[in-house]
């Protein structure tokens, strides 16, 4: 029983080297196009923008209030808008 368990070991030390998985090299099809010399920071620098776009579309709107009523309404409406969203939610966690 012992030498069926080293015959067992020793193929599978023989055979093992073989069938290793593809090195990540192998893997990274992108790497020698000239296009996607940024394919990995690509999603991140566009995703960064639209959310420059959006802060910068906000400061906007609020450099436009000019009173407290102003603020009092974006408040009301904020707050008309939350408790709708959960009004529409279904569940037991619902208000």
């Amino acid at each position: 029983m012992c030498a069926g368990i080293a015959a067992a070991v020793m193929f599978a030390c023989l055979f093992a080297g073989p069938l290793r998985a593809q090195s990540s090299a192998d893997l990274d099809f992108l790497a020698g196009l000239p296009d996607f010399t940024r394919v990995r920071s690509m999603l991140p620098d566009y995703l960064n923008h639209l959310a420059m776009a959006l802060l910068e579309k906000r400061r906007r709107a609020v450099g436009q209030w000019s009173s407290a009523d102003d603020v009092r309404r974006r408040k009301a409406y904020l707050r008309e808008r939350m408790v709708s969203a959960c009004r529409s939610r279904r569940g037991p966690s619902a208000f």
